[in-house]
């Protein structure tokens, strides 16, 4: 799907960006909420590609809230 769309970087470019190393599928909700809709986790929609670092920054509730995470999801992504 990556390939497909041209998408071979982090899209979130957080402070400490690693840009297009360690990148992995950043989800919209935590996994519990993908365990009855498995082929939602490569859902474009549900999904970021990300940098570990930037990965990171998003799923600490301490750094980024349920509002700011989704808020990076619907820029990039729009409604579910």
């Amino acid at each position: 799907m990556w390939q497909e769309k041209g998408i071979d970087y982090c899209e979130l470019n957080f402070d400490g960006c690693l840009k297009n190393y360690l990148l992995q599928n950043a989800h919209r909700h935590s996994r519990y909420v993908y365990r009855n809709e498995q082929e939602k986790l490569y859902d474009f929609k549900q999904v970021i590609r990300a940098c570990q670092v930037c990965h990171n920054i998003l799923d600490d509730t301490s750094n980024t809230s349920w509002e700011e995470s989704e808020e990076c999801f619907y820029k990039l992504r729009g409604n579910e």
